[in-house]
C-alpha cells in the first residue's frame, strides 16, 4: 500500500513536471506569434509608406523586383498594418521616418 502510494505521487510529479514544461513551450510560442505580428504590421507601414512615394503604376513592379512575395500579398500586408499602431508596445513601433498619415 505505501509502495503504491508513492508511485502515485511519483507519477503526479513526473505528470507536473511535463504541464510545467508545456506551459513554457506555449509561452515561448505565444511570444514568438507576438513578434511576428508586430514584424508584419512593420512591413506594412513601410510598405504603406513606400506606396506613398513610388508612382502607383511602378509599385507592383517594385514589390515584386524586391521581395519574395507579390502585390497581393504586399496589399495583404499593407491592410494589416492598419489601425493597429496602438496595440504595439512602445518599444515596437515603427519610428516616425516610416510612417505614413493614412
Amino acid at each position: 500500500m505505501m509502495q503504491e502510494t508513492e508511485n502515485q505521487e511519483n507519477q503526479q510529479d513526473e505528470v507536473e513536471a511535463r504541464a510545467t514544461r508545456i506551459r513554457e513551450y506555449l509561452k515561448q510560442i505565444d511570444e514568438r506569434n507576438r513578434k511576428n505580428l508586430e514584424d508584419v504590421i512593420k512591413v506594412g507601414f513601410i510598405l504603406r509608406q513606400a506606396n506613398h512615394i513610388i508612382p502607383h503604376s511602378e509599385f507592383g513592379k517594385w514589390v515584386q523586383e524586391n521581395f519574395r512575395f507579390t502585390l497581393a500579398e504586399a496589399v495583404h500586408y499593407m491592410e494589416a498594418s492598419q489601425g493597429y499602431e496602438q496595440w504595439l508596445p512602445q518599444q515596437t513601433k515603427v519610428s516616425e521616418e516610416y510612417q505614413t498619415k493614412d
